[in-house]
């Protein structure tokens, strides 16, 4: 799934200690100085701990884990306030496609 400026990878699997995992990237062909990396990956890692209620009110602590990939893929860094409200629509998003998905529903795995 892609919802600027974020690229989305998930699956689930059978519960594990939380009911999300979340891992963050930004492509080192983007930007070349680890600074620049990781100071995008605290922007976003704070940004989803303030919001992360969004997907746990979906999930819940029910029998499976929603594993996330967050991929940074802008050209350009955003201020914190432009990706927290991105990364809040990006996890609406999310929502809707799990609300849709029939396997999230009926509890299979893969």
């Amino acid at each position: 799934m892609k919802q600027f400026p974020f690229k989305v990878v998930y699956s689930y699997c059978p519960f594990n200690q939380s009911p999300v995992k979340i891992a963050v990237g930004a492509p080192k062909k983007i930007y070349r100085k680890a600074v620049m990396r990781n100071c995008i990956k605290r922007k976003i890692r704070e940004a989803y701990r303030q919001n992360k209620h969004i997907l746990y009110d979906l999930l819940g602590y029910g029998s499976y884990t929603l594993n996330i990939m967050l991929v940074y893929v802008s050209s350009t860094v955003l201020s914190y306030v432009e990706i927290e409200k991105k990364l809040v629509q990006t996890l609406s998003k999310l929502v809707e496609d799990l609300k849709k998905d029939a396997d999230f529903h009926t509890g299979t795995v893969d």
